[in-house]
């Protein structure tokens, strides 16, 4: 018998799936379409101090279809904390009903800030808090148009020093007594462990994240180890950093970005992931989250797992207890902005590939050369 149900971030949840924060949840018609599409949690689009309007409608377009790529319109419109915290209210109830938790997220510009608003989505019913601390639209686009109120305080301003994060989770967590899942620039720190350490010692009950371009992993499913294959694309690299921060951290982590499919979602899972959140996907196909559901299920069935605990990880043990230099992602990638060379490379040490199209699909995946003896990854992961 498969069980889908998993402890994580201070939850008991029915299935490992999470509708990360986006713009389709701003509003309470928004938030009860979440809640029926069966993940164990919705989280709301990310809330500041003051409401904000977006770009005007349409505000969401895909400028790369192929690899589900949007634009940010969407990112810059908020309907502030205190109207959230209304339709969180108006609708614990219906969540309750359909055993899902609403996560309530926002993007605080001070400790003190982080706290009243806190408090306030946690008394309306929210199960948990979701902090923005790595966006890097809203402060730019905010501080222009309302000089000197510290709006270059949001998103990302939060992840250049890691004792802001503790400090503001330390805050948080003084003044709700529900979990806080701060979301930070956390790749920053990956070849820092004691940057890691820093904002653990705040003990969040998890680390959302995402990752920057490289360096990247694949992951057999079948296998369960690290091995040459598909590589380009964001969702490469959040397996990379995913296998990277379960070596680093303790702390539950729920990775996001370019999850498109199941197969994606259980090789995340085999990273080390607790959670799984998808985001662009749901823009695309609302069914997704019971998609993923049912796909679980079969491979599950299929290669006799019995619960996501014992899949979680697996790959983990294929690799070297800590990630090496080549998972300085900050340095290697992101302050640069080197952009991985034609072909594409697995960054430290990994394995070129001719084809730069991501393989979405197991059956598309690269095959080794039956001719050619086979070698393990010399992951210095």
């Amino acid at each position: 018998m498969v069980n889908l149900s998993v402890e994580a971030g201070g939850l008991a949840l029915k299935n490992p799936i999470v509708v990360e924060s986006a713009g389709y949840i701003v509003d309470g018609f928004g938030l009860r379409r979440m809640i029926k599409t069966g993940a164990s949690a919705v989280v709301t689009k990310s809330n500041t101090f003051k409401r904000f309007e977006g770009g005007p409608a349409p505000r969401c377009y895909w400028y790369d279809d192929g690899h589900m790529a949007m634009n940010g319109d969407e990112a810059l419109l908020n309907p502030g904390y205190t109207y959230a915290a209304r339709y969180i209210k108006e609708n614990k109830q219906f969540a309750r009903e359909n055993n899902c938790h609403i996560v309530g997220s926002f993007s605080p510009r001070s400790p003190e800030e982080a706290v009243t608003i806190a408090t306030e989505l946690a008394d309306a019913g929210a199960s948990a808090l979701h902090m923005d601390l790595q966006c890097p639209t809203a402060a730019p686009f905010r501080n222009q148009e309302y000089p000197n109120e510290n709006w270059d305080h949001l998103g990302s301003w939060w992840s250049e020093d890691p004792t802001r994060v503790r400090d503001v989770v330390k805050a948080v967590k003084s003044a709700v007594d529900i979990p806080v899942w701060p979301k930070p620039l956390i790749f920053r720190f990956t070849i820092h462990p004691e940057a890691i350490e820093t904002m653990d010692s705040a003990k969040p009950d998890l680390y959302a994240f995402m990752a920057p371009g490289a360096p990247r992993l694949y992951i057999n499913i079948l296998t369960g180890k690290p091995q040459p294959g598909p590589a380009a694309g964001r969702f490469r690299t959040n397996v990379r950093l995913t296998a990277d921060l379960a070596r680093l951290t303790k702390t539950h982590l729920l990775p996001s970005g370019g999850i498109a499919t199941v197969n994606d979602a259980i090789e995340i899972i085999m990273a080390g992931a607790h959670l799984v959140g998808i985001c662009t996907a749901v823009y695309r196909d609302i069914n997704t989250p019971q998609k993923f559901v049912d796909g679980l299920i079969d491979f599950m069935v299929l290669q006799q797992f019995t619960t996501i605990e014992e899949m979680r990880g697996v790959a983990l043990k294929h690799m070297a207890p800590k990630p090496g230099p080549e998972s300085d992602y900050y340095n290697i990638f992101v302050s640069k902005y080197i952009k991985p060379p034609p072909g594409d490379y697995q960054w430290g040490g990994m394995v070129r590939l001719e084809e730069d199209t991501e393989f979405e699909h197991l059956k598309e995946a690269k095959k080794p050369d039956p001719k050619k003896p086979s070698a393990e990854i010399q992951t210095e992961l």
